[in-house]
């Protein structure tokens, strides 16, 4: 990989990305959401039951507003940004570039992926310092699982929509499937909830869980915030479903990069 061109199509998509005020409203929007929601929800921990579920819930009732700013600010990226270069042919111009097709699309993404993740991250765990210091010091694995929990989902549905949108070679259609994916998940988990009850099973919520460990490891962590006890899952399984779900997440980008390589024509 050569460091100069990479630099510079990674410095012109940024700046194309997150010019003012992009980058300034979704800073607010993820400083805003993760401070409301500390005040808010800050002391939902206590129904945990236990101090590494108090952790985990502490974590997890941050990170549902900023997330969704999250895989907005993604989608955005990705359908938009990565769209509309294949709709208008400026992807030619940076295929013009002396650099490798899989550096180039390495480039986009530590742009339209990357940085917004450093973003969040950063500022969700500032609010922690700020307002938990305690608990990110004496419960990191917890903390540190709520992240990685919260986070894979968003990130197939990033992968999913980068995917279609190269296929497609537009951004429009890809985004709003981005969206229903998002927010039909937790209508899914609800449905699976009460099948899983009729049917006295865990084996809906267990599937789902390959695609949204979150699930996993929230009924490890909250056993006390769910009036059933279909699944209770171990700390090593609600990894292993972590460990799925992020294996499935880096084969829909290999796809995406093996298609953007050798099959993408511009």
């Amino acid at each position: 990989m050569s460091g100069r061109p990479f630099l510079e199509i990674l410095s012109s998509v940024a700046g194309e990305e997150y010019r003012f005020p992009i980058l300034e409203v979704f800073a607010a929007l993820f400083a805003l959401g993760t401070l409301v929601l500390a005040g808010a929800f800050g002391s939902t921990g206590h129904f945990a039951g236990t101090e590494e579920g108090a952790a985990f819930a502490l974590v997890n009732s941050l990170t549902g507003l900023p997330v969704m700013v999250l895989v907005v600010l993604m989608l955005k990226n990705i359908a938009y940004g990565l769209g509309n270069d294949l709709e208008s042919g400026v992807i030619r111009t940076y295929l013009s570039y002396p650099l490798r097709r899989s550096s180039l699309l390495s480039a986009r993404l530590v742009s339209s992926i990357g940085i917004g993740l450093l973003l969040f991250l950063g500022i969700s765990l500032l609010a922690l310092v700020i307002t938990s210091t305690e608990t990110i010091l004496s419960q990191p694995v917890p903390v540190a699982l709520c992240y990685l929990g919260a986070l894979c989902y968003p990130l197939l549905i990033v992968a999913l929509v980068l995917l279609l949108t190269l296929v497609m070679g537009r951004g429009g259609p890809t985004l709003l499937v981005g969206i229903l994916l998002y927010f039909a998940s937790g209508i899914l988990t609800s449905l699976l909830g009460f099948l899983g009850a009729a049917l006295g099973s865990g084996l809906p919520l267990r599937v789902f869980a390959v695609i949204r460990p979150d699930i996993a490891l929230q009924r490890h962590y909250t056993t006390g915030m769910f009036a059933d006890d279909l699944w209770v899952p171990t700390l090593a399984e609600a990894v292993t479903y972590t460990a799925l779900g992020y294996l499935l997440v880096a084969l829909v980008f290999a796809v995406a990069y093996l298609y953007f390589s050798r099959r993408l024509e511009t």
